[in-house]
């Protein structure tokens, strides 16, 4: 499967993700007490579903 994105929604993505990260740190105490900033938790954010995506592409294409 493949998805491409242009560059508009990419920034449109970023931008949503970060304001997200923000919304978590402000409300996840864990996050507050270990001063973790809104853009890493934008980056994981970010990278659950790829990663999920690379593990299941590589599952279907062994089988």
């Amino acid at each position: 499967m493949t998805i491409e994105i242009n560059q508009t929604i990419t920034i449109f993505l970023a931008i949503l993700l970060l304001a997200l990260g923000g919304v978590i740190v402000k409300n996840v105490k864990l996050f507050k007490i270990f001063c973790i900033p809104a853009p890493v938790v934008e980056g994981l954010l970010f990278a659950h579903p790829q990663l999920e995506l690379a593990i299941e592409d590589r599952l279907i294409t062994r089988s």
